[in-house]
């Protein structure tokens, strides 16, 4: 039937103990994960989530070495009568909640086991899927235009003035100089030299 359910399990799966960094083995990485994370209280190594990681958590991880989320979780079937010949639309929607995400389509006939669905099986969609009605409010008048937002001040804010550059003052040494020495010499007194008339010899 077109648009019926086959599969409908919209919950989180059982989680694989031991599978530190979710993707979907448990391999040495986790093993690692563990080992960096053993005494701690990281969540991603508590498997059995009893607040701390310890032995307990570690026998856990052991005991799930190298198994997968496909050989531990239930697998969820739905049947369908097909024809040959004839295409199907299928629509496979899924969530992931944490780590990494993986989901797989197979399929089982009474003549096969159950395999992944080959890609060669698969066809593009025709015709794009009707989208979900959107619905509509009527509204009686229009909702009123938007306030035009006012123009906000510009703020200029000026530097303050530099302060004047102090002087600098560099003490240098300033050698000593000896005072000049004065040496007194005697002269000899000054004589007064008196106007003395010149003789005149007469002649008689």
């Amino acid at each position: 039937m077109h648009g019926a359910r086959r599969v409908d399990r919209w919950a989180d799966r059982p989680e694989l103990a031991g599978d530190a960094n979710g993707d979907g083995v448990v391999n040495f990485t986790d093993y690692q994960i563990f080992q960096r994370q053993d005494r701690t209280t990281n969540p991603q190594s508590d498997f059995n989530h009893d607040g701390v990681v310890d032995f307990a958590d570690y026998q856990l991880l052991y005991n799930n070495l190298n198994k997968t989320l496909a050989d531990t979780v239930p697998t969820d079937y739905g049947s369908i009568a097909l024809q040959a010949g004839v295409k199907y639309d299928l629509r496979l929607e899924y969530f992931q909640d944490a780590g990494i995400a993986t989901v797989k389509l197979g399929w089982v006939t009474p003549a096969q086991t159950r395999e992944l669905i080959p890609t060669d099986a698969l066809f593009p969609m025709l015709t794009a899927p009707a989208p979900d009605p959107v619905p509509i409010v009527p509204t009686s008048t229009p909702p009123p235009p938007k306030p035009t937002p006012k123009p906000r001040p510009t703020i200029i804010i000026k530097p303050a003035p530099l302060p004047p550059p102090r002087p600098i003052f560099c003490a240098q040494p300033v050698k000593k100089q000896s005072a000049p020495v004065c040496k007194i010499v005697s002269l000899p007194p000054v004589v007064p030299v008196k106007n003395v008339a010149p003789k005149v010899k007469a002649h008689h």
